[in-house]
């Protein structure tokens, strides 16, 4: 088996779509309902915490074992760790204004547009570093046992809908290639259930926050093409 990092990629580029997308809706005002200001709240809290849970599986699961297989890249694996501690303060920021969207409060917006902003401004440079500079590493760093062991761990205890959820959201307006990645990664049978059958919970959530406005549009976009 060949260690394959673009999944990561891929998972980078659904954050900066939906980035994008509240930014352009808490600018325009005529399409941002309080229902849809409430929806667009409950998924900011929801990306929040999938932003959250990757950097911790790789803080905890990831970087040790590249870590210990090559310890010349210690000062980068430093960086990123750093970066994420950087960036955790900016998540929080995004979580709290996205609860107050969910719970209707009509300055929400504005804290919105300020807490995307304010994670932007260190996320996005930091997924660019990881990508461009430690993802082509990993190869060297870790046995196809051991990336095999990583991979298991991400879907570990997580149930098919919301596995399911996961997999439509980076589906979600990605280009043909990517999506072949992340195909790739669920078994046929598993797969024709999932994209047949368990897609009505996220297509309802884009719905709600996206449907009907150039939102909806924006492109999933990995930084390095499959």
């Amino acid at each position: 088996m060949a260690i394959d990092t673009r999944m990561n990629g891929v998972i980078h580029a659904a954050l900066r779509r939906d980035l994008e997308r509240i930014a352009m809706l808490v600018e325009r005002p005529d399409d941002l309902s309080g229902e849809r200001l409430r929806a667009i709240g409950g998924h900011a809290v929801w990306l929040m915490g999938l932003l959250h849970e990757h950097h911790t599986t790789e803080d905890e699961r990831l970087f040790p074992v590249m870590r210990a297989n090559n310890p010349d890249i210690g000062l980068l694996l430093d960086t990123m760790l750093a970066e994420h501690g950087a960036i955790a303060a900016a998540v929080t920021a995004l979580e709290e204004a996205g609860r107050r969207a969910e719970s209707g409060d009509p300055g929400a917006a504005e804290a919105l547009q300020d807490a995307v902003v304010g994670l932007r401004r260190v996320l996005d440079p930091h997924l660019e570093h990881e990508e461009r500079s430690l993802s082509p590493l990993v190869p060297d760093s870790m046995t196809d046992e051991q990336w095999s062991v990583f991979e298991k761990s991400n879907v570990e205890g997580k149930k098919p809908p919301e596995l399911a959820f996961q997999g439509h959201w980076m589906l979600d307006n990605l280009d043909p290639s990517g999506a072949a990645v992340v195909k790739k990664q669920v078994p046929a049978v598993p797969r024709f259930v999932m994209l047949t059958f368990l897609g009505g919970p996220y297509r309802k959530r884009r719905e709600a926050c996206w449907g009907g406005t150039p939102a909806a549009d924006v492109r999933a976009v990995p930084l390095i093409p499959g």
